[in-house]
Parts: structure tokens; C-alpha cells; sequence
């Protein structure tokens, strides 16, 4: 077999290490151990099974397809695969089975080994077997033919569909040659040996999960699987890859930024990243890196993880470059870009390339596209055939990125993720991070709604944070030059989807955005009535609790025509305008949830009522204007804070009040006196 397989960077490790643990699953049943021997033993049964079910005729580069979770006995397969000359297809289980079957189809796949017995044969025309490994059912299907399997000179080790965040989603055949020096650079840089426990994060159909994988089982280290239900709980998980007593903890995870900051950044320090932790290498990929500041602070004094950006995509599989960040205290960032970590040098047989977005020119520093290639790692996508190429080969990554004249490469964002608004082009990753760097924001992506041309940040937080604080934090952290970066409207969900691959899911549930919208703007506006409300009357609080508000009407708490006149007034101040026949309802005696609902009907169909202060972002406002009315209501109300003596202030008061000229703002004819009592104001000196 060629030395440049994954299999045969196996065989001496089979036998340096035959009675040290290969496969380490923590499941809700407990522990169990697969040493490398028992490994060897059980991929070579599963082996001779696939020989009995495949003709030499279906050997060659063809795939295997495997349709199972991460468990204790999928690696077993992975090898037994390679063992009879195979390459694997992995198939997400959740997958309808027409999507399963039309994949495997494509790459010509003549069986599926599975655990599940819903494809059990139901006619002659298939042809299979069930066997019973490791505790384990394995069924093996043999798949019908359409003959549109193609031949490729050079010998494939698995096929990956892809997420579809580049484009429609594309079949990717990757050769040895393209992932074995993947496998070989990082075990170097990481410096991976047998004393190592590396976690299978990423699922079957995500290709990092064969890096995780022949990372451990070419160094003799050992892989920790765990089930579905633990990886989905944040802190079922954390006490699995750190448990407190017993066993060892995790020394190696590859890993989304997404999935990690779903641990808090006091678990990340106390736990994940503390100064005693068993975490020895971090690599985060697969997303838009944390700001350098953000994994500074969640980082322990005295922790010595080495962390890396790692990047690339599937279709050069599977990973391009790396950088090993630095946190010590002489470390070198570029003038004004402190918060950035580059993406770093690119892996052996890789060309990175950027560039430009229009002519397609290479760019030496600036902006542009990223570009992947290489003369020898190259992979079939769909219906490509590589003895057609003209080397190297160069993939579009859909990222837009910057170089500088050092060479230094930063990602900036992805193409369709920038938008044109007000006339300045913006990326919504950049308001992503500035939502991501508050300590309480577990997660965030922005929507854009072109239709309406708004501009949605969808949150979710821990610590009770409210939108209000949002908001606050977006003011005070965007530079003056930068207010186009602030959202139109903050939404709070409980939870923000994952995608399979540990990707925030920027597929927006509609009806969900509607009903948040709705549920959330509702409560804004029954708050800033009940603040008014309170005010007019001179009422301590107005609660907003159901009961209360059936029960009680303007009328029963004192109020009167001069009241709802100046109530109206402070609603057309705040939110630009307000019903006609609101005057009308408050005098009717009618409960203040009526009033209310009134207001959340009229307001919904009204641009998004803000929460900053009592001002509203009106249909025709820029952004500019509510961010300046802000700062100057915040100025003002320190102006007029009263005084603690009875000195200037007191006076300059007195002296305005003397001095203050009643001028008609607007008038009314009622046609006949609507109040039976008579109204006096006074003000007390």
C-alpha cells in the first residue's frame, strides 16, 4: 500500500501502542475503552464482511457510504474502509433517505454500512447482512449501480458534501494527497504524541473530523467520543472533556468559535482555559475568528494552551493555513489592528492568493477575495474529473480578506454578507463582533431585510441582559465614524441554531422573526405607556401585570382630559405619533389593557420602536439623528440634575422659571366641555 495513505500511516502505531487506549467513549451509560489492538482487530472484521459484499470490480477509488453518528465503533469502520482499498462517503443520519440515496448514487457508491435496520432488503434485488461487533449492529446494504462511478488516477480517502456557505451545496471527492499532508504538518505543529486525548467534535460529514481522528490513531493518542445528547448541553459536555476526578481531561479540540463560546467566559477561565487546565492545543476554525481581546479575557492567568486560527475550506480539504496566537506581553500587533489575529502561513502544498473582486487581478496589499490552491492537493468536485486540470488548481473561498505589505492576511468577512446601507458598504460580521465581545452575549448574527431595509441583530444572552443594555453597549462602542454599524432593532431569542457543523444557522425562521418582533415590541410599548402613565398621574409605578391592567382604567386612577392630553402628548414626543381616538378611549373608562393593545396595533404597523431612552427611530430618521438625540437628551439630563445645595443651581433655576414665555404649540376645539370638574395648575414655589 502507498506510504501516502492514512492507512499506512497507521501500521507502525498498531503495533508501537497495540495495549494503549484508541477510542475512549463517555456516554449517560458510562465509559468504555477500545484499545489500539481491539481497534485493529474489529476494522479487520468489518474488512472481511466488505469483501464478502463488494466484487473486485467495485474496488478501487469507489466509496463506502457509512451512515452512523460518532459512537465507540465508527472509527472501526473508518479503518475497516481503508483495510480493503475503499474510500468512505460519511451520510448524516438525519438526512431523508432520498438525499442519502441520490448522494451515494453520485459517487458511484456500491454499499452503505449503517445502524439502523430501516433499509433491511425487502426484495431479491438487494443484497445484505447484519453483524453483530462490539456490542454493536452494523448493517451492510449492498446499493444498485447506475454505472456512474469514474475512474480517478489518484486514490481517494473519503467524499464530503459541502455546508453550501459558499454556494449551493457541492460533492468533493478529496484524495490522500490532499488531507495526508494536512495530518502530517499538524501533528508536527501541535506536537501530537501518544499522551494525548483528542475530542471528536466535529460530526462525520464535517471534514475536521478526519483530522481529529488520524491525528490520534497516527500518534497513538486517543480519541474521546461521547453521544449527540451530551455534545447538544454545554454543560454536560464541559464535565465530560473536563471531569473534576477519575480520568484524564482532553489535551487536543478542534472546534467552531460558535461552539466554543457556548461556555461562559467564567467556565472558559475556570475550566477550559485555567492556568491548571489538561487543554494543551485549542484550534478554532470553520468561522470568523474571536476578537484577540475576547479570548485574552477569558483566558486564566498562568494558562499555557497554545491557540490557533486555523482556516481553510473543504473543497482544498481541509484546512489551508494557521497561526499560533500569542499572548504574551511583547506581542507585535499591527498598528491599529490589536483586535485582529491573521490567519497565518499557509500549511505544505498549499498557495494562498488574494484577489481582487473585480478583474480578478492578484492583490499584493489590500482587500480582496481568498483564493485556495495547490499543485498536489486537489479534490474532484462534483463532476469535475482532475486529469482535466491545469495545475495548480485555485478555489474561491467567498471570503473577503486583507493583506498587508508584510504579508499578514486578515479575514474581514464573507461576501454575501455585506451589505449597502445609507450608502457605506457593511459587514454584518463586524456588528456580530461588536455584539460578541459583551460578556454576557452567548451568541449573535445579524439579519438584513432588504425589503425593508432594517437591519436585525438576533441575540441570545445569559445574566439578564436586556435589549436597553444592548443598545447602551452599542452607543458607547462604536466610534463616531462607525454608527452605521448600530442595528435597527435588537431581538432576544432563547437559543440561536447550530448547523450540523457547529455553524451558527443564519437561515431565518420568518415566522419566528415576526413573532419576537411582535412579542418584544409589544412589551416596549405597554412599558413606555406605563412610564407615562405613571409620570401624568404622579404615580410611583404602573404595573404591567395582566390583572391590574384589566381591572383598573384611567378614569379609576384620576385621570382627566388635561392628563390624557399631556399622556398623548409625551406618546407623540417618544414615538413620533400616536392614535387619533386615543383621547377618546382614555376617557372612555375602558381598562388600560385595552389602551395598551390599542397602542400595539396602531404600532405595528409604525417603524421599530426603540428602547433608548424614550426615543424612537421614525420611518425617514437616519441613524446619525437618533444616535445624536441620544447623546444630547444623556447631556442634558446631567445639566439638570438636581442640585444638593441650595446654591447656583437652585438659583439659575429660579431665575429661568421668571423669565419663561408661554408660546402656543397647538390648539384644539372640543365643540363642548368634556370634563364636568374644573382644572387648576399650579406650581409651588
Amino acid at each position: 500500500m502507498s506510504r501516502d495513505t492514512l492507512n499506512a500511516l497507521l501500521l507502525g502505531v498498531r503495533e508501537d501502542f497495540a495495549d494503549a487506549a484508541a477510542v475512549v467513549e463517555h456516554t449517560e451509560l458510562g465509559r468504555r475503552v477500545m484499545t489500539y489492538q481491539e481497534l485493529w482487530d474489529t476494522s479487520r472484521i468489518i474488512s472481511e464482511a466488505l469483501s464478502q459484499l463488494c466484487s473486485q470490480n467495485d474496488q478501487g477509488s469507489q466509496f463506502i457510504g457509512v451512515c452512523l453518528d460518532p459512537c465507540f465503533i465508527f472509527p472501526a469502520v473508518i479503518l475497516g474502509v481503508f483495510q480493503n482499498g475503499f474510500a468512505f462517503a460519511c451520510v448524516d443520519p438525519v438526512w431523508g433517505k432520498d438525499r442519502k440515496f441520490e448522494y451515494l448514487r453520485k459517487l458511484g457508491a456500491p454499499l452503505l454500512i449503517h445502524g439502523s435496520n430501516e433499509w433491511r432488503p425487502t426484495s431479491q434485488e438487494m443484497r445484505g447482512r447484519a453483524l453483530q461487533v462490539q456490542d454493536t449492529t452494523l448493517y451492510f446494504e449492498v446499493l444498485k449501480s447506475d454505472g456512474y462511478f469514474k475512474e480517478c488516477p489518484h486514490p481517494m480517502a473519503y467524499a464530503v458534501l459541502t455546508s453550501g456557505s459558499t454556494g449551493n451545496p457541492k460533492v468533493v471527492r478529496v484524495p490522500y494527497q490532499s488531507i495526508v499532508p494536512n495530518i502530517i504538518a499538524l501533528r508536527k505543529i501541535c506536537e501530537i504524541d501518544s499522551r494525548d486525548v483528542i475530542f471528536l467534535s466535529s460530526p462525520p460529514t464535517f471534514d475536521p473530523s478526519v483530522v481529529d481522528i488520524f491525528l490520534a490513531f497516527t500518534t497513538g493518542a486517543s480519541l474521546l467520543v461521547t453521544s449527540k445528547s451530551i455534545k447538544t448541553s454545554a454543560a454536560s459536555l464541559l464535565q465530560i472533556l473536563f471531569p473534576l476526578q477519575n480520568h484524564q481531561g482532553i489535551s487536543v479540540l478542534q472546534t467552531t468559535p460558535s461552539l466554543f463560546f457556548r461556555w461562559s467566559e467564567r467556565e472558559l477561565q475556570q475550566v477550559v482555559l485555567s492556568a491548571k487546565t489538561s487543554l494543551r492545543v485549542l484550534l478554532l476554525g470553520g468561522e470568523a475568528f474571536p476578537s484577540y481581546l475576547k479570548l485574552k479575557r477569558c483566558r486564566e492567568p498562568g494558562n499555557k494552551t497554545h491557540i490557533y486560527n486555523i482556516y481553510g475550506i473543504t473543497e482544498v480539504s481541509a484546512w489551508g493555513c494557521i497561526h499560533h496566537v500569542s499572548f504574551s506581553d511583547s506581542h507585535n500587533h499591527t498598528e491599529g489592528k490589536i483586535d485582529r489575529v491573521p490567519l497565518g502561513r499557509a500549511l505544505p502544498d498549499t498557495i494562498l492568493q488574494v484577489r481582487d473582486c473585480t478583474d480578478n487581478s492578484i492583490v499584493q496589499k489590500g482587500n480582496g477575495e481568498m483564493y485556495i490552491g495547490s499543485l498536489r492537493r486537489v479534490c474532484e468536485i462534483d463532476d469535475e474529473i482532475c486529469a482535466d486540470y491545469s495545475l495548480p488548481v485555485f478555489r474561491p473561498t467567498g471570503d473577503i480578506v486583507e493583506i498587508e505589505a508584510d504579508g499578514n492576511i486578515y479575514y474581514v468577512g464573507r461576501k454575501n454578507l455585506v451589505i449597502k446601507r445609507w450608502g457605506h458598504r457593511v459587514n454584518l460580521e463586524n456588528i456580530e463582533d461588536i455584539a460578541l465581545n459583551h460578556t454576557s452575549v452567548k451568541n449573535a448574527f445579524c439579519y438584513w431585510d432588504d425589503v425593508q431595509h432594517k437591519l436585525y441583530l438576533i441575540a441570545t444572552v445569559r445574566d439578564n441582559v436586556t435589549i436597553l443594555d444592548l443598545q447602551r453597549y452599542f452607543l458607547q462602542s462604536v466610534r463616531q465614524d462607525d454608527r452605521m454599524l448600530i442595528p435597527d432593532e435588537i431581538l432576544l431569542v432563547p437559543e440561536i441554531s447550530l448547523t450540523h457543523h457547529g455553524k451558527v444557522n443564519r437561515h431565518v425562521d420568518f415566522g419566528l422573526l415576526d413573532m419576537t418582533i411582535s412579542t418584544q415590541r409589544k412589551f416596549r410599548v405597554q412599558r413606555q405607556f406605563a412610564q407615562f402613565f405613571s409620570q401624568a398621574l404622579g404615580l410611583a409605578s404602573l404595573g404591567l401585570e395582566g390583572k391590574y391592567l384589566e381591572e383598573r382604567s384611567f378614569l379609576d386612577l384620576g385621570g382627566n382630559s388635561m392628563v390624557a392630553m399631556t399622556l398623548i402628548t409625551e406618546l407623540e414626543a417618544a414615538f413620533g405619533s400616536c392614535p387619533d381616538d386615543l383621547a377618546g378611549l382614555l376617557l372612555s373608562g375602558k381598562s388600560l389593557k385595552d389602551t395598551c393593545d390599542r397602542l400595539c396595533q396602531y404600532y405595528e404597523t409604525k417603524p421599530p420602536i426603540t428602547e433608548q431612552d424614550g426615543t424612537s427611530t421614525q420611518c425617514g430618521e437616519s441613524e446619525e439623528s437618533f444616535v445624536e438625540k441620544t447623546l444630547k437628551l444623556k447631556k442634558a439630563q446631567e445639566n439638570f440634575m438636581p442640585s444638593t445645595s441650595e446654591g447656583p443651581c437652585k438659583r439659575d433655576i429660579e431665575a429661568s422659571l421668571k423669565s419663561m414665555e408661554l408660546i402656543f404649540s397647538w390648539k384644539v376645539n372640543m365643540g363642548k366641555c368634556i370634563d364636568a370638574s374644573p382644572l387648576c395648575i399650579m406650581f409651588e414655589r
